[in-house]
């Protein structure tokens, strides 16, 4: 396991079979995340608007990339 010194984040994490590598915006949130199983890669990363609420999260797995819309707050009256 790796660290970033300057913000204590972990930059790696690995078991020399596995890796998982996050990413962090300046608030410390995590951005997105590879994973690497045996040479297969996947990852995921989301997008935030102004807010700090996560609009899209985009998935890719075996090569294929998959955006998800997420709805930042949900509407009046809705139930999610």
């Amino acid at each position: 396991m790796m660290y970033y010194p300057e913000t204590g984040l972990t930059a790696f994490v690995s078991d020399n079979t596995a890796t998982l590598t996050p990413s962090f915006n300046g608030y410390g949130e995590v951005t997105s995340l590879e994973t690497d199983i045996a040479g297969t890669t996947s990852s995921w990363s989301v997008s935030r608007n102004d807010a700090a609420q996560i609009i899209c999260k985009t998935e890719i797995v075996a090569g294929f990339r998959r955006p998800t819309p997420t709805p930042a707050t949900p509407r009046a009256g809705s139930i999610r």
